[in-house]
């Protein structure tokens, strides 16, 4: 086999590897964002069903100080918000990462070809 083709399949292995690591990795950051998601949601809905007059404590590091149930739940909104753009930024990581390992490929399977051709 020709030095130059068993050079572009090493760095295409490598490519492989790499991409599969990394999308190993954002499939586990995005599954953590969607329990985190879920856990907000529901406590949102929980919360959405007390009354207004009822007492609420919300969580400051290791104590828990009255709060207003409007601004819980704002901040409840506000931390789905950030969950679903997170999650809509490693899915278009996911989605270059995949266009990139197959732009890759076709590289490869083109020299291959052409090298196959002047063969």
């Amino acid at each position: 086999m020709d030095p130059e083709v068993q050079k572009a399949l090493k760095e295409l292995q490598v490519i492989q590897q790499n991409t599969a690591a990394r999308m190993q990795m954002a499939d586990a950051q995005k599954y953590q964002k969607r329990t985190e998601l879920r856990k907000v949601v529901l406590t949102a809905q929980e919360m959405e069903a007390l009354p207004s007059d009822v007492t609420v404590y919300n969580a400051v590091g290791k104590m828990f100080v009255v709060s207003d149930k409007e601004a819980i739940l704002d901040d409840l909104e506000t931390q789905a918000k950030d969950c679903d753009v997170t999650i809509k930024k490693i899915e278009e990581a996911q989605k270059h990462m995949k266009t990139s390992l197959k732009q890759s490929e076709d590289n490869i399977r083109e020299m291959l070809i052409q090298r196959h051709k002047k063969g």
